[in-house]
């Protein structure tokens, strides 16, 4: 059956290459990556549970739907020539640069606030250990977090990524962004969550690639940093090493805490594909909203963690595929997949054509889809990417029909 499977996302890979010859194409990405998850863990399995005939068709399947909805959008924008977009290329800058100052300058003027509001929470747990007490806190069932100091984080976020799409040439500039990416990397390790770090990373990267701007330093750069971190986390919060243990043994144990975001993920999903439960119809899909919506009228959110699954080892990584196949099914979950490559790809060939406003969610884009094969990040935080959409979308819209009809205007001479 292996044989099969790699063989297929193979040819998927090829075929995507060839359909468009450009390695930032979402298809692409998406069908080489899970190429590369699937022959890693065919080849050194780290668990005695086996991938069956019917998840590994599922993967497949999805994988192919995407690569479908690509295609389809790839047409609709105008097709592909010789590696470059037929689409008319615009190039359209803010119209109110100064905008991105004023937002580092909040994030910065508001990052002691979120800092006071975390040692507070770190404090009612009674915990010694600062990262642990806060994790704590913000697990705690009813707990509040940081409540509206919260959007500290993803205000220093959005303002990184500004940065990264219209950082040019100037000491100052380059400064501005420094500042602004290290606010949010230590904003990011406030939350506690060793993946919020990742997030930054690879939207800044991705919105460099997009660019044509990355470079192998910045990508190990970015690689050596999320390990650090990753480490420096999994260490404080005791989730894969000890503050008393050598160097030696915590790398050594953090490496194999990697391992279930790595290949556990592939028999987890297994496992739930056997179970055959019964389809939800948009619980898990539109969790996110469903709870925002509870929150409002005062009732009970929904439990959106999965639980536990041993592969032998516990894990509750099951692959971006969860929730659409749990709601809904193979049917549904290709056909949802479908749509993700069709403005996936959408987002792409805007971006590649110099739209300023899809450059940044190229860069929001590449989130999800880089973790596609350890959990779901579309759904689960639907109405943060809203978010972000709509925030992306005044700063780099606003006004611009008013700015563009004073360019157009005929000149009357002198």
């Amino acid at each position: 059956m292996w044989i099969v499977v790699i063989w297929s996302l193979a040819c998927l890979v090829a075929i995507n290459h060839w359909v468009c010859r450009d390695l930032r194409y979402p298809p692409f990405i998406m069908s080489t990556l899970w190429l590369a998850v699937l022959s890693f863990y065919y080849a050194a399995p780290y668990t005695s549970h086996t991938v069956g005939p019917v998840t590994a068709a599922i993967f497949v399947v999805t994988v192919t739907s995407f690569a479908l909805g690509g295609w389809l959008a790839l047409q609709w924008s105008g097709g592909w020539v010789h590696g470059r977009s037929i689409l008319a290329h615009r190039d359209q800058p803010s119209v109110r640069p100064q905008i991105r100052k004023w937002l580092l300058i909040a994030s910065v003027l508001l990052f002691p606030l979120l800092l006071l509001k975390a040692q507070r929470l770190a404090d009612l747990s009674g915990v010694d250990n600062f990262l642990m007490g806060l994790r704590m806190e913000l697990l705690a069932q009813g707990s509040s977090g940081f409540g509206l100091i919260g959007n500290v984080t993803v205000l220093s976020f959005f303002t990184t990524c500004l940065y990264a799409v219209e950082c040019d040439a100037g000491a100052a500039e380059r400064f501005q962004y420094l500042l602004s990416l290290v606010l949010s990397l230590t904003c990011a390790a406030l939350t506690t969550g060793r993946l919020a770090i990742y997030f930054i990373l690879i939207a800044i990267l991705s919105i460099s690639w997009m660019r044509g701007r990355l470079s192998i330093r910045k990508v190990i750069g970015g690689a050596v940093t999320f390990l650090v971190a990753f480490g420096i986390l999994s260490v404080a919060l005791s989730k894969g090493g000890d503050v008393d243990a050598s160097m030696q043994d915590n790398v050594a144990v953090i490496g194999e805490s990697l391992v279930p975001y790595i290949s556990g993920s592939l028999p987890a999903f297994d496992r739930l594909v056997r179970t055959d439960a019964p389809m939800t119809y948009g619980r898990n899909t539109f969790g996110d909203v469903i709870n925002f919506v509870y929150r409002v009228t005062g009732q009970q959110q929904l439990m959106l963690i999965p639980e536990d699954v041993y592969v032998p080892y516990p894990t509750n990584v099951y692959t971006a595929f969860r929730p659409l196949y749990l709601d809904f099914g193979i049917g549904g979950l290709a056909a949802g997949y479908m749509l993700l490559g069709a403005l996936s790809t959408y987002i792409f060939c805007r971006a590649v054509n110099g739209d300023r406003l899809f450059i940044l969610y190229y860069g929001f884009a590449l989130i999800p889809l880089s973790l596609v094969s350890v959990g779901d990040q579309y759904f689960v935080p639907f109405l943060t990417w809203v978010k972000f959409g709509a925030l992306g979308y005044l700063y780099f819209r606003t006004g611009r029909a008013v700015v563009c009809g004073m360019v157009s205007a005929p000149s009357k001479g002198f």
